[in-house]
């Protein structure tokens, strides 16, 4: 069998294969995404200064 000659079955586990990774990579970036919200979120929250209505 050469290398370009793939079957039904040989396609199904590549695309098996391509799916984890982006389902690994799109995990890892939600993530790091999320850390990013409540950390910036929290240190703009924490660094506000009252305001005339708020006092």
């Amino acid at each position: 069998m050469s290398a370009d000659a793939r079957t039904p079955l040989d396609h199904v586990a590549a695309l098996l294969a391509q799916l984890k990774e982006m389902r690994h990579y799109a995990k890892n970036n939600v993530e790091n995404f999320t850390a990013q919200c409540c950390c910036s979120t929290a240190s703009s929250r924490s660094s506000r200064r009252p305001t005339a209505s708020s006092r």
